[in-house]
């Protein structure tokens, strides 16, 4: 991060410290993708590094150079920061996956790029299964970019407005303000349980870069001397920060993409290093000759700026118009590519990502019966809708389906298991259930899933889920009486990758496949954990039944993740319509007998 060529001595100290302020930032969210189980510090990381961005662009816009006067100085400068490595980085992931990707997989990093080019990445994201996104955007973190884009455009509107005579020492309260309804807006989505959109879009982030703003309203002095070397060594570290940022993701996942597995150490240390040298080259070799070049000529730098993202916009959109180039790949690749988005059939009319229940006349097969039969739950609960509709289709039964995803089937409100919005879903869905009195009903989530997410104690939210569980047993028995039988659903076993994926990018690159067909779950302690305490409460819960995903899938410690009809996951975690299926025998077993103990002797 450089300061402006007629800054002066004490000016660019304060520049120095805010570059200062970037490296550290840039370490921690560093530490958070090199090890999940930091993902706190990246929060923190993220949060410093727009910070950085709203101090630096308000005191641009406060105490612009002799010449700069204007927002359109601002945001040339702002562009000059970020545009060239994130056009590089773009344009480096795009030529890679023309030798290293399938056609679908290119096509999906060419939308990518497309939304990062125009600043609104997040956006693209929105809808995708966090893990999902984790195990196959290689474009993915640039994401902060885009949001630190259009804060800065905003918020320099903004401040152009009120920087008219009589209005200026009203920025301060603009900033404060902008802050509180950040905030707000962090609230309302927490409550909705739209984890995405408070992780991705610009309005969440909103507060901590008008904090920066509202910093830079003061006068500063950095206390550090500039002759300290610790302090000049991480403000060089400042420079490169951006760059060594932007290359890093895409270095630390393409490798487990092929791979299939995640990094050892010794290759991690080696990624690092990559990265870095990749970062210096960027630096040196590309943003600081534009800068050099473009130095007080804001509205050229805006043009060059905006002529290499254009560039990156109109590859990526040609990418993705052509599908990915699909000639680059055999029959067999495509198909399997394919076959990964086949998703049960009740999927996207019946799993809703907010809202009320599905209505029941578009939700119940047949169309217009009497549903006896009762599938609740969240997204990966519908992962059997094939196998109950064959099973319910075969013994003459209707099926109604009502899930939601990320919402476990809990009805009270616990942090990070269930939000309140969820858990109004389910007391309205228990009471429905109440009034229609079926014959089964099959409540299933991705249990572990949730509890990975949860963070915290890990044995105290199993509790938790322990308790509340067979609250909302008792809640459910209560509405539905005693002649409804329950089965509750286990864990569907999720991986590191997605086995669907997997198969298709080594076989592209004709390498073995064998790994991605039979291997050992991620959550395989935790599915373990949980799907004992779903046996227990299922034991001591008169009425209550238990099916497990893995006595289907998995064998000695080994499951399987695809079939003569193809792959069973369309990510690491969410099944297809023929992963499904594939489970038909088993819980049709589970599901007689419950019917049968119903029915009594």
């Amino acid at each position: 991060m450089n300061a402006p060529e007629t800054a002066s001595g004490a000016a660019r100290q304060i520049w120095r410290a805010a570059s200062c302020v970037l490296a550290v930032s840039v370490l921690f969210a560093t530490a958070a993708l090199i090890a999940p189980r930091w993902a706190g510090a990246g929060i923190v990381g993220l949060h410093m590094a727009l910070g950085v961005a709203g101090f630096v662009v308000t005191r641009l816009l406060l105490e612009p150079p002799p010449g700069g006067r204007g927002g359109v100085a601002v945001l040339g400068r702002a562009l000059l920061w970020g545009a060239p490595a994130v056009a590089t980085v773009c344009m480096a992931v795009l030529v890679a996956g023309l030798a290293l990707l399938p056609p679908a997989d290119l096509r999906n990093q060419a939308a990518t790029a497309l939304w990062t080019a125009i600043g609104a990445s997040g956006s693209a994201f929105l809808g995708q299964d966090s893990g999902a996104a984790r195990g196959g955007e290689l474009l993915l973190y640039v994401f902060i970019s885009g949001v630190a884009a259009q804060l800065t455009l905003g918020w320099t509107v903004v401040v152009v407005t009120l920087r008219r005579p009589g209005q200026g020492r009203l920025i301060r309260f603009v900033a404060v303000g902008g802050v509180l309804a950040g905030l707000a807006v962090m609230l309302a989505l927490e409550w909705r349980g739209a984890s995405n959109a408070l992780f991705y879009l610009a309005a969440s982030r909103a507060p901590v870069f008008l904090l920066g703003a509202f910093l830079a309203t003061f006068r500063w002095r950095a206390v550090v001397s500039p002759s300290n070397r610790a302090f000049r060594a991480l403000a060089r570290l400042g420079d490169i920060a951006l760059p060594f940022w932007l290359w890093l993701w895409p270095l630390l996942l393409l490798p487990r993409m092929i791979l299939a597995r995640p990094l050892q150490p010794v290759e991690i240390a080696g990624v690092l290093m990559v990265a870095v040298l990749l970062a210096v080259a960027t630096h040196q070799g590309i943003e600081r000759p534009l800068r050099r070049r473009l130095e007080g000529r804001q509205v050229r730098a805006l043009a060059v700026c905006g002529a290499l993202l254009g560039v990156v916009a109109l590859t990526s959109a040609g990418l993705t118009v052509a599908q990915g180039l699909p000639g680059r790949a055999s029959a067999a690749v495509r198909a399997e590519e394919g076959a990964m988005w086949v998703r049960a059939p009740l999927q996207g009319r019946c799993n809703v990502d907010a809202g009320d229940i599905p209505a029941a006349g578009a939700c119940t097969v047949p169309t217009g019966a009497k549903a006896g039969v009762i599938l609740w739950g969240n997204s990966h609960g519908s992962h059997l809708s094939p196998a109950l509709l064959d099973w319910a289709g075969a013994r003459g039964h209707a099926v109604r389906q009502a899930t939601r995803s990320g919402c476990l089937p809990l009805t009270r409100p616990s942090a990070g298991l269930v939000t309140p919005d969820c858990a109004i879903f389910n007391r309205r869905a228990v009471r429905e259930w109440g009034r229609m009195q079926p014959d089964l009903i099959l409540v299933g989530a991705g249990w572990s899933v949730v509890l990975e997410r949860a963070g915290g104690d890990g044995d105290a939210n199993l509790d938790r889920l322990d308790r509340d569980l067979r609250a909302m047993l008792t809640r459910l028995r209560t509405s539905v009486g005693p002649r409804t039988g329950i089965v509750l659903l286990g864990n569907t076993p999720d991986y590191g990758f997605a086995p669907g994926a997997c198969h298709a990018r080594r076989a592209f690159l004709r390498l073995d496949t064998a790994r991605c067909a039979r291997t050992r779950p991620a959550n395989a302690a935790l599915m373990a954990a949980v799907d004992a305490r779903l046996a227990r409460i299922a034991a001591e819960t008169p009425g209550v039944f238990l099916y497990l995903p893995s006595t289907a899938l998995c064998r000695d410690g080994l499951c399987r993740t695809r079939g003569a009809d193809g792959p069973w996951y369309s990510d690491r975690s969410h099944m297809t319509e023929a992963g499904g299926r594939a489970q038909t025998s088993a819980l049709s077993a589970v599901l007689d007998h419950a019917l049968a103990s119903r029915r009594g002797p």
